[in-house]
């Protein structure tokens, strides 16, 4: 039986009840499986619910009556009034002292502060549930929060959280037989996939979703399902497959007055048609999707579209409607911290500004972008940190719940969490400085290799090509060395301009540190090289892209530690480092230059050896003229 045919049933059962406090009970069903489905007609079922509560003065069917019309007015796009009905919900749980009520209104009013794009605020509300409900030991509402932090973290970008997070709420779901939960877990996975650019293993776990939710009959999954198979269709360049996906999610949507996800069905058939250059239909449909934002409140999605919008129209070269629809949505992103709008709006008023040849605002925005660049680097961290405020935020819960004698045992449970929490974010040494004293001295490591990268010819490529172009080539070649970079276990310190600077060997030792980062730069060689071989295959000019990389590689010893007061930052420092980059200055295009501290390494370390035999080869050059450093012995290795 499926979830709409159980609510027919218990409607039936409803109406030949006569016992009222029986009546209340069928009618809390009835809406918990209405959430279920996510059905937006349950007023008259809470209504009838909140008369009884009245009538048989029980607080219980009271707070369930204000927590299920708070999700109705949050699926309406009704935020303000919605945290509002979640208050009255949860102050009555804490009357009556329900821990599972008072889970459940910290959950939901993590989904209102999430929908609102509030994800610090989101994150360390759902925290606070599922601290209460794994208490409860209730399976599927710590599965639904692991779900909820793992979108979260994917919306900070942090991708093996939020897969670990979705992967332990599906495993929780299948336990309990939980088909609706399990596809909604299913839904976020592909689209963490999606992001990560794994398209067959997001359509894959998007078409389970899709298979789950119609056993069931939940209209808004399977609209869902639609929705983000359109996307990954889109992202591939499947135009057709992509609308015809969407169109089915928009039908769906538009059905249940789902105003969100109608608004959402608009803008990814606003996006395909920009991606075809039909920016009059692209237009369309992104103002019918700001319309509705702007409806239901929806702050993300509004400075969304209207830098969407901004764009179409520098497309069409109407820049003074570009201008303000960018002035609106860098406005919009500022007032809720939407930082990745915040960049993209400000890389597009620096190239309205530049095309008008307003050189002084075109460099205001553009110093504006990379400020926020810079921010955006540790907002992962950031982002985790917010739970290590949580044992004090259970403090004053605690005692209003009257667990008093339990509370020392809580609070060092949350102590323990914390300091694991931060443990994965600094090494362990410079954490336990920071607790103790609130700055951390800097630290030693004498077995280290450096490695620089830039782009030959990066001064005249870059006056080719857009400052978003520009951007946009910058960022897929950097996030591939990120991506090597891990393989390798290789810490990346920062980026500046078009170089990339990468440490092995720190903060834990590893005696095949050489080894390891010159295999990592043999596959970013071999990463640009065949990113310059498809632009060629594509008759794609020198212009249109960035050229080969140059590295250098030197090892030996760096001071590492945190820089700044504010914004963490792990920095290295040191005569290894000025040496690595001397390597890369006299390195050539295409070429990998090491020196020869790092050649010595190389063919000593039995960690980087086959059979006795190095499995590099190494082209002497002789000793070399370095600036600041006098003639140093360099290396070509393949």
């Amino acid at each position: 039986m499926t979830i709409p045919e159980e609510i027919e049933q218990l409607k039936i059962k409803l109406q030949k009840t006569v016992d009222e406090r029986d009546q209340a009970e069928i009618l809390v069903e009835i809406l918990r499986k209405h959430i279920s489905v996510n059905s937006t007609d349950t007023q008259p079922h809470i209504e009838y619910l909140l008369q009884l509560a009245e009538k048989l003065n029980e607080p219980l069917y009271h707070a369930w009556g204000h927590q299920h019309l708070a999700t109705l007015q949050r699926n309406k796009g009704e935020f303000e009034t919605s945290l509002t009905s979640d208050g009255k919900a949860l102050r009555l749980f804490e009357q009556i002292k329900s821990k599972q009520g008072i889970a459940s209104s910290y959950n939901n009013i993590g989904l209102t502060y999430e929908q609102q794009g509030d994800y610090p605020e989101a994150l360390k509300n759902y925290f606070i549930s599922l601290k209460l409900r794994k208490e409860t030991e209730d399976k599927l509402s710590v599965a639904a929060s692991y779900n909820n932090i793992g979108n979260i973290y994917k919306r900070q970008g942090n991708f093996p959280e939020a897969l670990k997070n979705h992967f332990a709420s599906v495993k929780l779901r299948k336990e309990i037989g939980n088909t609706g939960g399990i596809a909604d877990s299913y839904t976020n996975i592909g689209i963490v996939y999606k992001i990560q650019g794994n398209f067959e293993e997001s359509l894959k776990n998007h078409f389970t979703s899709l298979k789950l939710s119609e056993e069931i009959g939940n209209k808004r999954s399977i609209a869902a399902s639609y929705i983000n198979i359109g996307g990954t269709y889109e992202a591939q360049g499947n135009y057709t497959e992509a609308l015809e996906n969407i169109f089915k999610a928009l039908h769906i949507f538009q059905a249940i007055d789902h105003k969100l996800g109608v608004a959402r069905s608009y803008s990814n058939i606003a996006l395909i048609y920009y991606r075809q250059q039909n920016y009059t239909e692209a237009l369309k449909y992104y103002f019918d999707s700001l319309a509705l934002s702007e409806q239901i409140g929806d702050n993300p999605g509004i400075s969304i579209f209207h830098n969407n919008i901004g764009n179409v129209y520098s497309k069409l070269g109407n820049y003074p409607e570009a201008f303000n629809h960018q002035l609106l949505a860098l406005n919009k992103a500022a007032a809720i911290g939407y930082k990745e709008i915040i960049k993209e709006s400000s890389l597009s008023l620096t190239s309205i500004y530049k095309a008008a040849g307003d050189f002084e605002n075109a460099l205001k925005y553009y110093e504006n972008y990379h400020q926020v660049e810079s921010e955006m680097i540790g907002e992962k961290a950031k982002g985790q940190l917010t739970h290590l405020n949580f044992h004090h935020n259970m403090e004053q819960k605690e005692k209003d719940l009257e667990i008093e004698q339990l509370r020392n045992v809580e609070l060092k449970k949350e102590r323990d969490r914390s300091e694991n929490l931060l443990l994965n974010i600094l090494p362990a040494e410079v954490a336990e400085e920071l607790k103790a004293k609130g700055t951390a001295d800097a630290k030693l490591f004498n077995d280290v290799t450096v490695l620089f990268t830039d782009f030959t010819d990066f001064t005249i490529i870059s006056e080719k090509l857009s400052p978003q172009q520009l951007v946009d080539e910058l960022h897929d070649c950097f996030s591939a060395f990120d991506k090597i970079c891990e393989k390798y276990s290789i810490e990346k310190i920062k980026t500046v301009g078009d170089a990339y600077l990468a440490v092995s060997g720190l903060p834990l030792a590893n005696p095949n540190h050489a080894g390891d980062m010159v295999n990592a730069a043999l596959e970013i060689n071999q990463f640009i090289a065949k990113r310059i071989k498809e632009r060629e295959s594509k008759a794609l000019s020198f212009g249109e892209g960035l050229g080969e990389v140059r590295i250098g590689i030197h090892s030996g010893s760096v001071v590492a530690g945190i820089v700044g007061i504010k914004k963490f930052a792990y920095d290295i420092w040191g005569d290894t480092v000025n040496t690595a980059a001397r390597m890369e200055q006299n390195s050539e295009a295409g070429k990998i230059n090491i020196s020869q501290t790092t050649y010595e390494l190389l063919n000593r370390n039995s960690t980087s050896l086959r059979s006795g035999i190095s499995p590099f080869t190494f082209e002497y050059r002789g000793e070399i003229e370095a600036k600041n450093k006098g003639k140093l012995k360099m290396y070509f290795v393949n």
